[in-house]
């Protein structure tokens, strides 16, 4: 069951009643109707960039992509034996595992985290007298665009600032200035 939106293609291969029924080795391949468009994929990365909750027949559409995924795998063995050329099929079989990688990070459990939960476990790597680097915070920054937004959005995250002997070099300079803006009105913890 595909997700909303989800056009499916039609067979291409039907047969006249007169002809008589091909063999599986003489069918042609047909593309599969799972295959995404760039409409489909690009509301496939809104809905993981948001945290909505994820279309109802998503199961549905997983399982299917999945049994797409063993046709695919069967044809493109049907072409090796038969010294063909599975390029085609090879290439939407890719794109179709990727649309199912898609769907299943849908289903993630981290997207159902609330973002107070996750900013009292980023706090957990704020900078403080003894680690007085930002770094991990900006990497965890850099996991997915909530996360970023999160991050970023959290004043009391941002609210510790060390300078030390070379507080004077651009870099620090840099990371002062975002420590200052990103801080917000959080009372700041200056450090020298």
């Amino acid at each position: 069951m595909p997700l909303p939106g989800v056009r499916l293609r039609s067979d291409s291969t039907s047969q006249t009643s007169g002809e008589m029924p091909r063999s599986r080795a003489q069918e042609p391949f047909v593309a599969s109707p799972l295959l995404p468009d760039t409409a489909q994929s690009e509301h496939i990365l809104a809905l993981l960039r948001s945290y909505c909750e994820p279309p109802s027949n998503i199961s549905a559409t997983i399982s299917a992509l999945s049994d797409e995924l063993g046709r695919y795998d069967d044809e493109i063995s049907r072409c090796e034996n038969d010294i063909s050329a599975p390029g085609d099929v090879a290439s939407e079989r890719a794109k179709l595992e990727d649309h199912l990688s898609k769907c299943r990070s849908l289903l993630s459990p981290i997207r159902r985290m609330p973002p107070e939960v996750l900013t009292a476990i980023f706090a957990l790597f704020k900078p403080d007298l003894f680690d007085q680097a930002i770094t991990p915070l900006l990497r965890l920054s850099h996991v997915c665009a909530r996360w970023y937004t999160i991050i970023t959005g959290t004043p009391i995250l941002w609210d510790f600032i060390a300078m030390g002997e070379n507080a004077i070099q651009e870099k620090t300079m840099a990371l002062l200035s975002l420590c200052l803006e990103r801080s917000g009105t959080a009372p700041l913890a200056l450090y020298i």
